[in-house]
């Protein structure tokens, strides 16, 4: 948990602060400091974000006007183009 919150923060992944925050919640009662890392944990979350996880291959529904497996790519306009 100490490594993946250590991590996290060197990295700014907001999978690896989860992950932690998954660990802590479980084992908690065997980790020591666990308020400490809790508070590390929401501080993170409210400086750069409660981050979704969800990828972009599962946002969207039946609703969704893309084929099967397509993933939605930003395109910069050209110039003049409306």
């Amino acid at each position: 948990m100490r490594e993946l919150l250590k991590h996290g923060q060197e990295t700014l992944n907001a999978r690896l602060i989860t992950t932690a925050q998954l660990v802590l919640q479980r084992y908690a009662s065997q980790i020591p400091d666990a308020a400490t890392y809790q508070s590390t944990i929401q501080d993170w979350r409210r400086r750069y974000g409660n981050i979704t996880l969800r990828t972009t291959l599962t946002l969207g529904g039946p609703s969704d006007n893309r084929e099967a497996g397509g993933i939605p790519l930003p395109v910069p306009k050209k110039a003049g183009a409306h």
